[in-house]
């Protein structure tokens, strides 16, 4: 995660608007903005201000993004434990071998995640769409075989 978003995100974690931590770094709330958007590397000292300010270290801000105790508890309502060890069971005892019925399984797990993250609604819609594009492509080549094998 780049400084930016970090500090974006120590923020947010602590319920704070841009002005609250500006006034408290003692730097302009634009300046933070545009820190916050990568548009500027702030200086060590900076750094050093925003971090007591939010109640972190400096090496926090450095650090990739910690899954939040805040964000724990939303997911943990969300998503009963019950409920999905329910439809993990289900999924176990089901042999998937249809792709398209693959597609439609992982797409409509709450917490798909790519690389170690999770992926955002955009995310997913354009992984959809490309599995989409993929299944159309192999339909095409698979009813080619087949009207191949015809003649």
């Amino acid at each position: 995660m780049d400084i930016g978003n970090s500090i974006k995100y120590h923020r947010k974690i602590k319920g704070m608007t841009q002005q609250e931590l500006a006034d408290k770094s003692s730097i302009s709330r634009s300046y933070l903005a545009d820190v916050e958007r990568n548009r500027y590397n702030p200086s060590i000292e900076t750094l050093q201000k925003i971090a007591e300010a939010l109640g972190v270290s400096v090496e926090d801000l450095f650090k990739s993004k910690l899954v939040a105790e805040k964000p724990l508890k939303k997911w943990d309502e969300e998503y009963d434990s019950k409920k999905f060890s329910e439809e993990v069971k289900l999924l176990e005892n089901k042999k998937i071998t249809d792709v398209k019925e693959a597609m439609e399984i992982i797409l409509t797990q709450p917490g798909l995640m790519l690389n170690g993250e999770m992926l955002s609604d955009e995310s997913k819609i354009a992984l959809a769409n490309a599995i989409q594009m993929g299944l159309a492509y192999a339909e095409q080549m698979q009813k080619k075989e087949k009207e191949k094998n015809k003649k």
